[in-house]
């Protein structure tokens, strides 16, 4: 069957929206081509036709993705926290994390956030226990759920930009703004050198705290 012109043009690019889905939800091991094409509405040999493989077609989604994401990290900030170990790594990572690209918000809340959740767009989330550090990594200590619910992505949406307003943005280039809400306060000398110390004896032991 020959297709128009346009008629590629969105079968491809129905195939790599679905492509972004799986790569979500399932993963690319888990996803197959006949996944793929049945929701383009075209066989598996004309699969081939787009992609040269499942993995390329993977490869040129997870591109576009690095492209247009804009990612955002909130998390307690040092002065606020109530876990040391976790603000001792901040501190001592913290230029690496900026010099991803990423826009980091320090919450000054009135009592810390212990809650993990990614949000991904309107649909797509995942929450769970995982803690962005190594210790969630490298001892497989939590457990992390991918939720397909534009419900409860709004809901996330709307607490993490009242925690936003409540935070202070950090860039790469040192620019830092203040939110509407954020109330400041100052580490005074007793806990800068409380986190100097720690920032030392952390570091061969990281992956265990």
């Amino acid at each position: 069957m020959a297709f128009s012109a346009e008629e590629n043009a969105a079968i491809r690019e129905t195939l790599l929206r679905e492509a972004r889905r799986c790569a979500v939800t399932l993963g690319l091991r888990k996803t197959s081509v006949e996944q793929l094409t049945e929701a383009a509405g075209i066989s598996k040999g004309l699969f081939y036709k787009y992609f040269a493989s499942k993995e390329l077609l993977f490869f040129e989604v997870l591109e576009d993705i690095s492209d247009h994401a804009q990612l955002q990290i909130l998390l307690n900030a040092v002065e606020k926290g109530s876990n040391p170990w976790g603000c001792t790594d901040y501190l001592n990572q913290k230029k690496k994390i900026l010099e991803t690209g990423a826009d980091v918000y320090e919450l000054m809340n009135d009592y810390p956030v212990h809650t993990k959740a990614v949000l991904i767009n309107d649909r797509l989330s995942v929450v769970g226990s995982y803690n962005l550090d190594m210790r969630s990594t490298y001892l497989d200590t939590e457990l992390m759920l991918v939720i397909d619910s534009e419900k409860l992505s709004q809901q996330i949406h709307e607490t993490e930009s009242d925690y936003m307003e409540k935070s202070k943005e950090v860039l790469a280039n040192g620019q830092e703004t203040e939110g509407a809400k954020y109330q400041g306060k100052v580490l005074n000398r007793k806990k800068k050198l409380y986190y100097g110390v720690l920032r030392i004896i952390i570091r061969p032991l990281r992956q265990l705290l």
